[in-house]
């Protein structure tokens, strides 16, 4: 297949460049240029063979499927971004020098970037559902790049050829050996004796990839776990207060030389311990408060939902009569001549229809009543859990209070004692310059000491105080947003 020649005029992806691509394509709808196009609604666009420079304006083709892009001068790949329903994608015969852009296109199938410049296989490890992968005649030179192939259990058919390390004669037994999942490679068949030969040339390499990619996968649960646990807490409005994460915000400020003050140690290692104790019966707490605020939401919309679905059966029925006697109604005037028994008919329809609405308007007061009564045991329960919440979160950072309060005192016994000693000359430990210089200033040394709790107290003050807008504004927002669903049902 040639590609396009230097000569022609460059395009732009405009919309005189869409619409004619749209019309020919459906040339038998005889629909014409100027008509405006959804496209929205095209799942195939082919822009091939048009000279086009750069891949643009593509923005509203949210349900293309098929795109072909081929013998065109496009350099790079972008411009992709919407096409999330895309599953054919054809960029063969271009300039492309690196494959980039595409992680986004998460249905993609099959994939054609033959006849292009790229050297590194690279960007595609998210593309789960790919299926065909065309690389023919590129400048690909590391075989090793084929590893990164090895996630996408959907593969199936792979070509390579035409690019340097193709002309390798164990390229094809390297490959096969590495993507298992693999049917076709080059356009030929990987038969048993294939794999067998492949597998057993290279079977001390697959047992270390097979144990590298345990390793990762391992590696991948156990950071999704993490990821998932700091969802919950930041749910739980408790995320800053990771136990080890927290008592180093406390120390942050602190100056390393403490702990070279006599017997600083163990008083640090108590203090840390008792924190991180403290601030894991907190984080517990708000967990198991989380779960039962999460039930009580669940609940609370399970009980609205039921009063609506039942005041829609009485409302069905209710509908069902009115249409019922409107038909036998209906049916009695066809046959009737006097306008008299009509005129008295379609009275009477007239007053069942009245009847019908002001059933149904009772109805719709009657479920609002009990919605509103469901509401304000919800609104007054969930207000006095928070309160409840918020107290107990309280005892928590006060106890936290009460702990670096104790320390500092003892830190500041400790290092008076120590001032004392060193100014007269009895003090036996070798300190560092830095300690030493602390202790030739006492004014600086308390200051010091007074910037190290007044840096607790205040890290103590930020997480409670997060914690107290979190709650206070999504009990405002739940409430805010049930009533605004309610208003819109209504």
């Amino acid at each position: 297949m040639a590609t396009v020649p230097e000569t022609q005029d460059r395009n732009v992806i405009d919309d005189l460049v869409l619409n004619q691509s749209i019309v020919q394509h459906n040339s038998s709808s005889f629909r014409p240029i100027e008509e405006e196009i959804d496209y929205s609604t095209v799942s195939h666009l082919r822009l091939d063979f048009k000279n086009i420079l750069m891949i643009e304006n593509l923005e509203n083709f949210s349900n293309l499927t098929r795109l072909e892009l081929c013998n065109n001068n496009i350099h790079s790949i972008g411009g992709l971004q919407s096409l999330v329903n895309l599953k054919f994608l054809d960029l063969s015969f271009n300039q492309i020098h690196l494959m980039e852009g595409l992680d986004h296109l998460s249905k993609l199938e099959d994939l054609s970037l033959t006849s292009n410049k790229i050297q590194v296989i690279e960007s595609i490890e998210n593309l789960f559902f790919l299926q065909i992968l065309t690389l023919g005649s590129n400048c690909i030179t590391n075989i090793e790049d084929i590893n990164c192939l090895r996630g996408l259990d959907r593969l199936r058919a792979l070509r390579l050829s035409g690019n340097p390390i193709t002309t390798d004669a164990s390229y094809q037994n390297y490959v096969i050996s590495r993507l298992p999942q693999l049917v076709y490679i080059d356009f030929k068949l990987i038969s048993l004796d294939d794999r067998l030969k492949a597998n057993n040339r290279y079977f001390d390499d697959i047992q270390t990839l097979e144990a590298i990619s345990n390793e990762n996968e391992c590696i991948k649960n156990e950071t999704c776990d993490q990821n998932v646990n700091k969802a919950l807490e930041i749910s739980a409005f408790i995320d800053g207060l990771n136990p080890n994460e927290f008592y180093i915000q406390l120390v942050s400020e602190d100056l390393q030389c403490f702990v070279f003050f006599p017997g600083m140690n163990e008083i640090s290692d108590r203090f840390q311990e008792n924190i991180i104790l403290n601030t894991r019966q907190c984080v517990l707490y708000g967990l198991e408060a989380h779960k039962r605020r999460k039930s009580d939401v669940g609940e609370f919309f399970k009980c609205i939902e039921m009063l609506i679905e039942k005041s829609k059966v009485i409302c069905i029925k209710i509908i069902h009569h009115f249409k019922k006697s409107y038909s036998q109604n209906e049916l009695q005037i066809s046959g009737l001549q006097d306008e008299f028994l009509i005129t008295s008919i379609l009275s009477e329809m007239r007053s069942e229809l009245k009847d019908t609405f002001n059933l149904l308007v009772k109805n719709e007061m009657q479920l609002v009543e009990q919605i509103d009564v469901i509401f304000q045991d919800f609104e007054r329960n969930m207000n006095e859990d928070k309160l409840l919440f918020l107290e107990q979160i309280r005892t928590y950072m006060t106890q936290c209070r009460e702990l670096s309060q104790g320390y500092t005192e003892k830190l500041n016994d400790i290092a008076m004692n120590t001032l004392e000693t060193f100014s007269k000359g009895q003090l036996e430990t070798d300190l560092p310059e830095e300690v030493l210089r602390l202790l030739l200033d006492k004014d600086n040394l308390v200051a010091t000491l007074s910037a190290s709790h007044d840096c607790h107290m205040t890290t103590i003050d930020k997480n409670e105080d997060y914690i107290n807008v979190g709650i206070n504004n999504y009990v405002t927002m739940l409430f805010s947003n049930f009533i605004l669903l309610e208003t819109k049902r209504n």
